[in-house]
């Protein structure tokens, strides 16, 4: 049996940035989403569009509401099971963070969960709720034990959240005051409104209408408006009574019957007081009204005839007015007072909890402080370690350059675009680098070679990953041995290339003079008659001279080292036996007989043999050592004719 529940999403939704909240309507989201959604879900709850973008599909979209709030001013959406406001207290004071979260409390269930930011918390407000994960700042809605709650004061217009100078709030204010009094004179025109003062929350008079001065009078000294003082005597009291019961409870209040001094007579009234304008920037207005009454409410039909005892009944009377006055001022007084303790007891209320809270943060801070040693003891392990690996890397570094300062080769190091990343000191001879030229292509380099491009190369070994290698000339005759190979990071990454330079320029000398004195030697035994050879103990000739060439029939175009077994053979003086490989005087002479005017027959394939005089020495070398397979020279004196030797 499947379940179907109907969702509404409203967290996710709201913003105060309207344009963000029409695109977000919108549902669509670029292709880049392939990389964080899997397969099955983009399949599931998107449809891909024609221009390559993916849009929510209609279900989904269904069950959000969006709508541009400003969580500050507007009203909060209310009954929500979970409410999600990700990092966004992080950007907001401590007093904007004390006013969001009773409003995030009112606007969750009884069970409701609050999800924060990795990097938030509920600070102080822990007995509005209570930490259900605090690694992913989870938060569960608790009953308060607060009696007294601050309102939510919201503003039922849009606020905007530009900042207005100080000079046009107050021009603001004026016009808006200046619109409410032109509001109320036209009202009081139009109305038929006994006598009566507009006057502020300190009771100070800022608009009257009608003849006042039988009521009202301006007070001896200094200047003054306010009403309390400007009232003639036996007025005062009743209307300090009367407006402090309408600054409480906003209703309007009534005093009948009063008599009051008006040049020596008394005068009869009724005030009426009640708030005005409770909507306007003008806020706590009060309109007092004075009524005149012709004669008193009650009429003494039997009065004494002595005037006498009508001033002593009119004493009593007003003695009975301000007892009544007395009364009422002491019971508002009382009214007051415990309105008071109230307000008291619910600060001291207020106060605990702020305490407790205050100890719980101290708790947090400590636990916040173990955190914070413990993170820093890592970070000394990790800063330690990492030092450890800079002073390997610093030894390597060091090591490498005086590796390569110590080859004297030149060395010049290419990225893959071919722009210079470094270079050994020697290289600087070969081509024009200072620091400076790091990062620079090195085409734009002119080099002292001589027809060599080295972008040219670079390319080639980036393309092929093979090893060019060449010998290049300079412009001031210097031969360099150039090796130009790609390079290769530990992970087995081409990330460039790497050219050598090695100086061959003295092998290149010496090799002209050692081929200069062989040709020389060359021509000296070539003018000799008799045949000279060398040739090692296996029979490899490695050199023979025009004569030996001649007298042993062997090929024009023949080029040592060559077997002198392919060519000839050897027998004894008999010229039949043939002679072992030990006792060939040439094989004795390597291991170091003396051999001299010795004799053998030598028979060359397809020619008559000969008798001749063998003598034979080791070549060593400048130094005394036997030359590399040995050698040595032979010189041939033919002794007799013989027989032809078969091919």
């Amino acid at each position: 049996m499947k379940l179907y529940f109907n969702v509404q999403i409203f967290g996710t939704g709201t913003d105060i940035d309207e344009d963000a909240i029409n695109v977000a309507r919108m549902g669509i989201y670029p292709e880049s989403i392939l990389a964080d959604v899997s397969a099955e879900r983009i399949q599931r709850h998107f449809t891909k569009e024609d221009d390559g973008r993916y849009r929510i599909k209609k279900s989904i979209r269904e069950m959000l509401v969006f709508a541009p709030q400003n969580v500050i001013k507007d009203p909060p959406f209310t009954k929500l099971d979970i409410l999600s406001c990700r990092n966004l207290l992080i950007y907001l004071d401590s007093e904007l963070q004390k006013k969001l979260l009773p409003i995030f409390h009112y606007s969750l269930r009884q069970d409701g969960i609050l999800f924060l930011g990795s990097s938030e918390s509920v600070g102080h407000a822990t007995e509005l709720f209570s930490p259900l994960n605090r690694k992913w700042k989870l938060f569960h809605r608790q009953i308060s034990s607060k009696s007294v709650h601050p309102a939510l004061d919201f503003l039922a217009t849009p606020v905007v959240l530009a900042q207005v100078e100080p000079d046009a709030l107050e021009s603001i204010r004026k016009a808006e005051e200046m619109s409410a009094l032109q509001l109320v004179d036209t009202i009081l025109q139009q109305s038929n409104t006994p006598p009566c003062a507009i006057i502020d929350d300190a009771c100070n008079v800022i608009y009257i209408h009608g003849r006042t001065g039988r009521f009202l009078e301006p007070p001896e000294g200094r200047i003054s408006v306010n009403l309390l003082g400007m009232a003639r005597q036996g007025l005062k009291a009743s209307l300090a009574t009367a407006i402090r019961k309408v600054a409480i409870h906003k209703q309007e209040v009534i005093h009948r019957n009063l008599q009051i001094d008006n040049n020596g007579d008394h005068l009869f009234l009724d005030i009426s007081i009640k708030p005005v304008l409770e909507q306007s920037m003008m806020r706590g207005l009060m309109m007092v009204m004075f009524e005149t009454k012709t004669q008193p409410l009650k009429a003494d039909l039997d009065k004494p005839p002595l005037e006498q005892k009508r001033t002593q009944g009119k004493s009593a009377e007003e003695l009975e007015r301000e007892l009544q006055y007395t009364k009422e001022n002491l019971q508002t007084t009382i009214e007051e007072l415990e309105t008071s303790n109230e307000e008291l007891k619910s600060t001291n209320e207020e106060l605990q909890s702020t305490n407790e809270e205050l100890q719980s943060t101290n708790e947090e801070m400590e636990t916040s402080k173990e955190e914070l040693q413990s993170l820093n003891e890592e970070s000394a392990i990790v800063n330690a370690e990492l030092q450890s690996r800079i002073d390997e890397l610093s030894q390597i570094n060091d090591d490498m350059r005086n590796l390569l300062d110590s080859t004297n080769i030149a060395t010049v190091f290419l990225d893959t675009q071919l722009c210079v990343r470094r270079f050994t000191p020697t290289a600087t001879g070969i081509v024009p680098l200072v620091v400076t030229d790091s990062g620079r292509p090195i085409r734009h380099l002119k080099t002292s070679l001589v027809d060599v491009d080295l972008a040219e190369y670079g390319k080639e070994v980036l393309r092929d990953l093979a090893v060019r290698e060449a010998e290049v000339k300079s412009q001031d005759g210097n031969v360099y041995f150039m090796k130009v190979r790609p390079y290769r990071t530990i992970a087995n990454v081409i990330d460039g290339v790497v050219i050598t330079f090695e100086d061959i320029t003295k092998l290149k000398q010496i090799e002209k003079k050692l081929w200069k004195q062989q040709i020389f030697q060359s021509a000296v035994l070539d003018c000799t008659a008799n045949g000279i050879v060398a040739c090692d103990q296996d029979g490899i000739l490695s050199y023979f001279n025009q004569a030996a060439h001649k007298f042993h029939g062997l090929p024009v175009d023949l080029i040592p080292p060559e077997d002198w077994t392919k060519h000839y053979n050897l027998y004894e003086t008999d010229g039949k036996t043939p002679m072992q490989l030990s006792d060939i005087p040439l094989v004795r002479a390597l291991k170091g007989e003396e051999v001299s005017n010795e004799e053998c027959v030598i028979a060359p394939r397809g020619r008559m043999a000969r008798t001749v005089s063998v003598t034979g020495r080791i070549l060593v070398d400048p130094k005394g050592e036997s030359a590399r397979g040995g050698g040595f020279d032979e010189r041939y004196h033919p002794a007799q004719a013989g027989r032809a030797e078969p091919e």
